[in-house]
Parts: C-alpha cells; structure tokens; sequence
C-alpha cells in the first residue's frame, strides 16, 4: 500500500525508506511483539480404573474320581461273585437251579444218545423228570417220575428217584458236585474211585 511523505505528501513506495520528491526519512512503524501464550501445564490423562478379580479357580473333579472308583470297586465285587457263583467256585444256591433243563449223558456213552431227558426243578424242591428214548428195538420208551432233591454244602442230593435203568444200577448216594459252566450250563459229577466224572450236563431251557 503506497504511503506519503509528512514532508513534501508526495507518495512513496510502501517500502521506501526516503522520499523520492524531498529525500525525507520515512519513520519505520514498529510492531510490537506478539504476545506470546502462556504454554498451559501438560495434565496426563486420568489412569484407566481397574478393579482387581482374583483368576477364576478350577473346578475339582475329586467328586467326579471318587464316583468313578466306587463304580469300578462295584463292578469288580460283582464279578467276583459272579465268577463264583457260576463257575462253582462257591456255595450254590438252590434258586439257581429253578426251572427247566435238558439233560445229556456224557458217562453213559453214544448208546444213550437218542434219549431225550428234561428235568425241572421247583421251590418246594420238588424234581419233575421225563425221558423219552429209542435204542432202535422195540417199542419207544417214555415215563414221568417225580423226586425230591436239596443243596447240601455244594453237593446236589436226590431222593426216592430210580436211575437204575439208564445207569445200569449205580448209585450215587454221595451227591452230584455241581459245576457251572456260565449261567445256563451245569456239569453234575459224581466222584467214582476217586476220580470225578461229569454224569449229567444240564443246559437251561
């Protein structure tokens, strides 16, 4: 912006330090200084709150292991009896014999093998047995008998039954040892010289 001289007021140059018409000094405008900002202090930020929470705790499975060895102690006590039970390793009880069978002759040989025999045994201990067989000669043969039987330390025990025709007359007054073969099969022996021999096998209807 073009100024004029205090002197002569011819115009100048707005940077002209003379007047170019009188040569008089042209006064320099001092600026004053702006003032500076006062800098404000640095306030941080205020800290995140944090409220401490203990690490969650694991759970205990010493409920869950205990349930699990009483299980299998369960188990394993079951099996013993069973093995027991049925494996003649123990007292035989008279319930396990309840029912019917069909009765082999593994003693009496192959003549015997057309003769079908079926013995049932009841709660008041009481022994249904029929047999029916053909030797191949004369008429077939079929009868129903009834005896008595009981449980004596192991030992199976008939009464008033006649096998003399099927056993060519041997006794067996000392009682079958009974032997179990799983849950459906029994192995009755009779010890004969001192030697025990499977007479009768019983397999459950």
């Amino acid at each position: 912006m073009p100024k004029s001289c205090k002197e002569c007021g011819a115009p100048s140059n707005e940077n002209a330090k003379f007047c170019v018409n009188c040569g008089a000094r042209f006064e320099e405008s001092i600026q004053e200084p702006r003032p500076i900002d006062p800098v404000k202090p640095h306030t941080p930020p205020p800290a995140p709150s944090y409220t401490y929470q203990p690490p969650p705790q694991k759970k205990s499975n010493t409920g869950l292991i205990a349930l699990i060895i009483i299980i299998v102690v369960v188990i394993v006590v079951v099996g013993i009896i069973a093995a027991v039970l049925f494996m003649g390793g123990g007292s035989v009880s008279e319930s396990q014999m309840y029912g019917t069978w069909d009765v082999s002759y593994p003693l009496l040989g192959s003549s015997y093998s057309s003769m079908d025999m079926e013995w049932s045994f009841y709660e008041n201990n009481s022994l249904k047995m029929v047999v029916d067989y053909d030797l191949g000669y004369g008429s077939p043969y079929s009868y129903t008998s009834w005896t008595t039987w009981s449980i004596n330390n192991g030992k199976l025990y008939f009464t008033e039954m006649d096998l003399s025709d099927i056993t060519s007359g041997m006794s067996f007054d000392g009682g079958f040892t009974i032997e179990f073969s799983g849950s459906t099969t029994i192995n009755l022996k009779y010890n004969y010289s001192g030697v025990e021999s499977t007479v009768y096998k019983l397999e459950k209807k």
